[in-house]
């Protein structure tokens, strides 16, 4: 059973990241997102699969085969521009 369909995109980017070994400021400064923002992902990932922390869900995408991503537009590295 696939249960990525529950996801949002970016929250499965955000899983992607995540069971590649990420850290939330990783992912953050990758998606050009806050790391509240990336933390608000994460436990929106973690309620919708039913888990507790952090490792359960890395644990289950890999054991399941469900990280099956192909990188989109927004994972490109995001470039600031300082005004």
């Amino acid at each position: 059973m696939n249960h990525l369909y529950i996801l949002t995109n970016r929250e499965s980017e955000v899983l992607y990241l995540l069971a590649e070994g990420w850290s939330n400021q990783q992912i953050a400064e990758k998606l050009c997102l806050t790391i509240r923002t990336v933390k608000f992902h994460t436990g929106n990932i973690y309620s919708k699969l039913g888990f507790k922390c952090r490792s359960e869900a890395i644990a289950w995408a890999w054991h399941n085969g469900e990280v099956q991503y192909q990188p989109e537009e927004s994972l490109k590295t995001c470039t600031l521009v300082q005004v």
